[in-house]
């Protein structure tokens, strides 16, 4: 009998079925132990996706959606927290998300997530991806197949930055000096090693604190940046020039100065430096400070700079304006012009889709691939697009652009947008069941009522004899057999949930092997057993695995013991029930129809053919004479008579 069933929720699922065996006298119905039988299966389900993002219009999620993927989209501040929520999920998107944003703790959760329970990690770019991001030196970043930040070629910083400060005799009033010299020390942190950074004090004259050098030597910028003291008064001209002349000689990508002052500086010449700083590709933002600083004019030198200006009366607002600034100037770095992806290697991932009609992008983020990584999308200038490897037991991917509609507005509408990502989806997500390891695991009947679990555990170094865990029942209690049914065929309920299974704890009985006992009823149940290393902190699991048990139902009926047995048997059959029970089993009448056939044919082969070719083979191996000569005289005494 064949029921369909659908299952809604993933996980272990108990399936039971009962017989009505109320039309039946309790004489025909020895046991009711098996009148239902239940089994236990671990339903996959749909795959589900953990996208973290904030992107309004949802393309990603929109798009792994149609093709029947279960996508939870959050914010990073509603990320997982603990292990146990983030196991059910196969894959993670991380989409244009900032490092700050996850925090260390969460990231440490997707190291764990990737290595040890084989999950799927996605990093698509975007403006807080990758280096802008602040990902350098995390834990994802030794996760993804690509380095974003310490891979640079030294010869060549992304980011040449210099610091110009009004260190007038206003500076000194407030403070506001020593949150000038706290905001560019946090700016000298903030920078990437091989990245250049300069500071340059003025008042009528320029003094240089700072020359321009890579921010590695923080140690001798931060002290050189404390020498910053306040008098005398605002000329900015001279100190610009400076600071051109220093970026000039510099060969990084992006060129920048913040100009920070509190006052009013003469505007003569600096229209034509700023011309010639544009020639030279360096941007120019300006940072005023207090009620008597030049804003207009300050406004005009971002503006002839392709800068940004900011303003504010609280000089308490200049550490944060100065990270807000170094933040947007590091996104500089980021490459905003049409690319278009090409075929670097050819994959089951990239199967049917057409690249050669898809549409430019509008931005990435530089990446550069790890040794072991697989670069299989590249732009038409050769730089990384699409790159994937392996960690641990998982596998990562790392998108060099965004997935929404910013750089990539015209991908949303290609055909081969939803069907890329699908697919980069199902190549990176988890395979099977969440296992963890290199563990095993054998169910044996150990008895009656019992059954064994062995978990045999393989580790890189040898056999990992210090572990501890535990063996838990999936899908029900096995010592509980499977409820009767009642007279009307519907199991009886108590009103009590479903018991909670026996969790027994795993001994080592051999080296790199660990055994527990657990009571068994009848059925077929799954039993997951999970080992950690005690010595790791925080606890994470070094070896997992499910194995199958079952134990049979007790049979209905057994050989014929009695005369009352045998008349149920009989009767149930239509057969002859009166008499003794040994004039019934010798009467004819009862064994009529019952008789077996037995072939004569291989008594004929062995008793008549056998002998016939024992007596072959010895006549083949006998020797007999063809005649002996004779004398001439006795031929002749043979010849006949004329």
């Amino acid at each position: 009998v064949q029921v369909p069933v659908r299952v809604t929720e993933p996980g272990p699922v108990t399936f039971e079925a009962r017989l009505n065996p109320a039309a039946l006298s309790p004489e025909r119905n020895r046991t009711r132990r098996n009148d239902a039988a239940r089994t236990v299966s671990l339903v996959r389900g749909r795959p589900r996706v953990l996208h973290v993002g904030s992107d309004p219009s949802g393309a990603l999620p929109r798009a792994l959606r149609a093709d029947h993927l279960d996508v939870d989209d959050v914010r990073p501040s509603d990320m997982p927290t603990t292990l146990e929520a983030l196991r059910p999920y196969d894959l993670v998107i991380l989409s244009d998300v900032s490092a700050g944003s996850v925090g260390t703790a969460r990231q440490r959760l997707l190291e764990t997530y990737v290595e040890d329970l084989g999950g799927g990690l996605v990093m698509v770019g975007g403006e807080h991806a990758y280096g802008p991001g602040g990902w350098a030196g995390t834990p994802v970043e030794r996760l993804l197949p690509v380095r974003f930040e310490g891979e640079r070629e030294r010869q060549q910083p992304t980011l040449a930055l210099m610091l110009v400060i009004d260190k007038s005799g206003s500076m000194s009033s407030e403070d506001k000096l020593d949150l000038v010299k706290e905001a560019a020390r946090a700016t000298a942190r903030a920078l990437d090693p091989s990245d250049e950074i300069g500071v340059i004090a003025f008042d009528s004259q320029p003094q240089t604190l700072v020359r321009l050098q890579p921010a590695a030597n923080r140690i001798r910028i931060v002290s050189n940046i404390r020498r910053l003291t306040a008098g005398g008064g605002t000329h900015a001209l001279p100190a610009l020039r400076e600071a051109y002349l220093q970026l000039a000689g510099s060969n990084a990508l992006v060129k920048h100065v913040i100009l920070l002052s509190d006052g009013e500086s003469p505007e003569k010449g600096i229209a034509g430096l700023l011309a010639d700083m544009r020639d030279g590709d360096i941007t120019v933002s300006t940072v005023g400070v207090g009620a008597g600083a030049g804003k207009d004019l300050l406004a005009r030198i971002a503006r002839w700079g392709r800068g940004r200006f900011y303003y504010s009366q609280d000089a308490t607002d200049v550490p944060r304006i100065f990270s807000r600034e170094t933040t947007e100037v590091t996104r500089n770095a980021i490459q905003e012009r049409a690319f278009y992806p090409k075929v670097a290697r050819r994959a089951q991932v990239l199967r049917g889709i057409d690249f050669a009609g898809a549409p430019g992008l509008r931005g990435l983020v530089p990446v550069s691939p790890k040794p072991l990584a697989e670069v299989l999308l590249r732009t038409q200038d050769g730089a990384p697009l699409l790159v994937r490897g392996r960690r641990g037991l998982g596998r990562t991917v790392a998108f060099a652009s965004d997935a929404k509609p910013r750089w990539a507005a015209r991908w949303l509408t290609w055909p081969g947008f939803p069907k890329l990502w699908s697919q980069i989806a199902r190549d990176t997500m988890r395979r099977g069941a969440a296992s963890v390891g290199g563990a095993t695991v054998t169910v044996t009947q150990a008895g009656t009522g019992r059954f064994r679990v062995a978990v045999d555990v393989e580790g890189a170094e040898g056999f990992p004899n210090d572990l501890v865990g535990e063996v838990e029942i999936l899908g029900g209690d096995p010592t509980r057999a499977p409820a009767p049914a009642d007279g009307d065929g519907a199991a009886p309920s108590n009103g009590a949930g479903p018991a909670e299974p026996p969790r027994v704890p795993l001994e080592l009985s051999a080296p790199g092997r660990y055994e527990a006992d657990l009571p068994a009823g009848a059925g077929t149940f799954l039993v997951r057993a999970r080992l950690r290393d005690p010595d790791v902190t925080p606890p994470r699991p070094a070896a997992e695995a499910v194995g199958r048990v079952t134990i049979p139902y007790p049979p209905e009926l057994g050989p014929p013991s009695d005369a009352a047995t045998f008349d149920l048997a009989a009767a149930s059959a239509d057969e002859r029930t009166d008499g003794p029970v040994a004039a019934l089993v010798t009467e004819p009448a009862v064994l009529e129809g019952r008789t077996r056939s037995r072939p004569l044919w291989p008594l004929v082969l062995t008793t008549l053919l056998l002998p016939l070719l024992l007596l072959d083979l010895l006549a083949r191996r006998l020797i007999f004479p063809r005649g002996t000569a004779r004398h001439p005289a006795h031929r002749r005494a043979a010849r006949p008579h004329t």
